[in-house]
């Protein structure tokens, strides 16, 4: 489903950490830029227009002075960095002839700043502007997702599906939102209505799926795994969606199956194999499972979840100073870890320091309350 709504939703997955901004060809990969008023796209002998670009841009390769946005080269000169954008189009929107589109590019750097509520206030502007301005409505829908106000994206969704009721992503993502509503029975009918639209949507296929399965009707789920994986019989995400149903049916060796042939056909997710020693845990299996965990930590030193997990292992194998010494950097990666502390104060009553027990145990609460 190569829509707008896959292309903006790209530009938020994006990750990267804004950095200075120098001349050097070597530094413009990677960064963020937004465009100037009146910034072209050409694909070969092809003008791309910018509703096909992914906002922000992350530059992909460089060829002098051009830019390539992944779909697109755009002239280094007809960008502005993510980081100056804000400015940029503040001082734009003194041309009123122009000012739905610089609202609605200075809410998309906002959100790249993290200034959610100054964000939502420039897309209202553009959409107040425009009402049916398409990457305005599917950029707020998104953001209304994000911070859980789920009636909102519906709104929002409901009026994207009005105006371009062909486009199978945007009943596809209004499903999602009924599924995190919990209306299971309007996200089935949303996606649905997506493979109607789109019968080679995987998507649609696997969030149906999950929401079958959460009605508890998991003849129809599998079903639809089925029918996915013959679409795409090499999409890892496919197997790794089917694993969490047989975890959550205490299948366990059915998981660790689906979970394998994941990490077979997509061996750089680090996610696949994480996710597997959990299940090898919830089997007994306590060697495979610290040998998962760890080669998740030797791929993703900075991701506490496996150090956090293999802690749990260790401490069962009457490793306590090994798990201590996982909790401990687990902490160190993230400060706000729940879950560190409150095992971390297991490790100290079993090396009997039930003070630091104590301790670690009233930080964990802290943390769950929020504080």
């Amino acid at each position: 489903m190569r829509t707008l709504y896959g292309r903006v939703l790209a530009g938020f997955i994006a990750a990267c950490c804004l950095a200075s901004w120098a001349d050097a060809e070597e530094t413009w990969v990677g960064r963020l830029v937004m465009p100037r008023e009146g910034a072209t796209y050409q694909a070969g002998e092809k003008k791309v227009p910018e509703a096909e670009i992914a906002l922000p841009i992350q530059v992909q390769n460089v060829n002098g002075d051009w830019l390539w946005t992944g779909n697109a080269w755009v002239y280094k000169g007809h960008v502005v960095p993510a980081e100056e954008a804000v400015a940029y189009y503040t001082q734009l929107l003194q041309k009123p002839s122009v000012a739905a589109w610089a609202h609605l590019r200075r809410g998309i750097a906002r959100l790249v700043q993290q200034e959610v509520d100054k964000a939502v206030a420039d897309l209202d502007e553009a959409i107040r502007l425009e009402p049916s301005n398409l990457r305005a409505l599917l950029t707020r829908a998104d953001v209304w997702d994000r911070v859980g106000a789920v009636d909102k994206a519906i709104a929002d969704r409901s009026k994207l599906i009005e105006l371009q009721p062909s486009v199978a992503g945007h009943s596809w993502a209004r499903a999602n939102s009924w599924m995190a509503k919990g209306d299971f029975d309007k996200a089935i009918a949303d996606f649905t209505e997506a493979i109607r639209k789109d019968p080679q949507g995987v998507g649609a296929y696997v969030g149906r799926a999950m929401a079958f399965h959460r009605k508890g009707q998991d003849t129809q789920a599998f079903a639809d795994f089925d029918a996915a994986l013959r679409l795409e019989p090499q999409d890892s995400s496919i197997f790794a969606a089917r694993a969490t149903v047989w975890v959550e049916k205490k299948e366990f060796d059915k998981a660790v199956v689906d979970l394998s042939q994941a990490m077979a056909f997509d061996p750089d997710e680090v996610m696949h194999g994480y996710h597997r020693g959990q299940v090898w845990h919830a089997k007994g299996n306590l060697n495979a499972a610290v040998a998962d965990y760890s080669e998740a930590i030797r791929r993703a030193p900075d991701f506490p979840a496996p150090y956090c997990d293999r802690a749990i292992v260790l401490l069962a194998r009457g490793e306590p100073d090994r798990a201590l010494a996982d909790l401990n950097k687990a902490i160190e990666l993230d400060p706000r870890c729940v879950p560190a502390y409150a095992v971390r104060a297991d490790v100290w009553d079993a090396k009997g320091e039930k003070s630091r027990a104590a301790a670690d145990r009233a930080k964990a609460k802290q943390l769950a309350a929020g504080k």
